[in-house]
């Protein structure tokens, strides 16, 4: 394996694109399957290597991509809620002194984590059928005589366990699994990652992400559970063919500030005549086909009342006019599938708003 001297790097940031004179071809139908950038080639033989809306890394036998956010890391800190709330000094993580974004995002997870969980893990009440030979709980009378005809043991019940194996924990130890996987190269980050773990033996491992609702009982974890469902939400990559390892990781930020956009309007207009949905189908035709799914619907007394479509890069350059009207002819659509008389566009960065009849 490639160590850290001897990788081949390759950095630019969202949207960039970078000309790479030598570049093997199979490596770079390798790091192009990944999904986190794009390669192409042109006629005089060089790679072109161009990044999204996705930042991370993607290291391929000793080449190594790294995408960084166009936005300073502190901006993406105030997208995710967690400027403010979390006491980011020098003794825990280095935002001002790093552009390494993956890095103080796992480093701020495993502090979190260490911080929430140092008097230990919360617990919460369960509810779970058993069979015992001493009554606890409450006897399943149907499933007693199912199981069990004629006989008084073991005791078909059902009852409510107070353990740590609740949603929160569960999120917590998929992203600790999900950052050592993918995402943690720091030899003293990934042995804090491993000891916490240990913490967690006695919670199940889960394949999908459960709900959780805030209350006074788990305030202490909710950073650590913001970080910990955006690194679940990453794109991890990890792959071994033959003496080729294949590892990545990414972040899309499009749906860090479609998050955001939602978070702030569900925050902001906080009523319960008014409802914020992110991501939900619209069908195109009677037939159920074609479908549009717009990023934000605010609903007001049940009807749709406004609807937006996020955008985290504004068109530029050569295609503007074009992405421009791509754009408009979207949200129009919106509009129309809704019946609203008007559409909103929020672009990701600071410009006038403007009104178009």
């Amino acid at each position: 394996m490639p160590t850290a001297e001897s990788l081949t790097k390759f950095s630019l940031s969202e949207y960039e694109e970078r000309i790479v004179e030598v570049l093997d071809a199979e490596i770079a139908q390798k790091i192009q399957r990944t999904g986190i950038v794009e390669l192409s080639r042109k006629v005089s033989g060089e790679f072109i290597i161009k990044a999204d809306s996705k930042v991370g890394f993607i290291s391929v036998q000793g080449v190594q991509v790294n995408v960084a956010p166009r936005f300073p890391i502190y901006n993406i800190f105030y997208f995710l809620g967690l400027l403010e709330e979390m006491k980011l000094d020098s003794e825990k993580v280095q935002i001002s002194e790093s552009n390494d974004f993956l890095t103080v995002l796992f480093q701020s997870f495993i502090h979190s984590v260490t911080s929430s969980t140092r008097k230990g893990l919360i617990s919460g009440y369960v509810n779970r059928e058993d069979s015992l030979q001493v009554l606890r709980g409450r006897i399943d009378f149907s499933r007693q005589l199912k199981r069990n005809p004629g006989n008084y043991f073991p005791f078909e019940v059902t009852l409510d366990d107070f353990i740590e194996d609740v949603s929160e924990n569960q999120i917590l130890k998929k992203a600790l699994h999900v950052s050592l996987k993918y995402g943690l190269q720091n030899r003293n980050l990934r042995n804090q990652a491993q000891n916490l773990l240990f913490n967690f033996k006695d919670v199940s491992d889960i394949s999908e992400v459960p709900a959780w609702n805030n209350s006074r009982l788990n305030s202490h974890y909710w950073n650590a559970l913001r970080l910990a469902e955006l690194i679940i939400s990453g794109n991890g990559f990890h792959e071994n063919t033959g003496d080729v390892q294949i590892n990545g990781f990414s972040i899309d930020m499009y749906k860090v500030f479609e998050d955001f956009v939602a978070k702030q309007l569900t925050e902001r207009i906080n009523s319960s005549d008014n409802q914020i949905v992110t991501q939900k189908s619209l069908l195109l035709d009677i037939g159920g086909i074609y479908r549009e799914k717009p990023d934000v619907i605010w609903y007001r007394k049940g009807k749709p009342f406004q609807v937006l479509d996020t955008k985290y890069k504004k068109p530029e350059g050569e295609t503007e006019q074009r992405d421009s009207l791509n754009d408009l002819r979207q949200v129009i659509s919106y509009a129309s599938l809704l019946g609203l008389k008007e559409a909103h566009i929020v672009y990701g960065v600071a410009d006038n708003a403007r009104s178009i009849e």
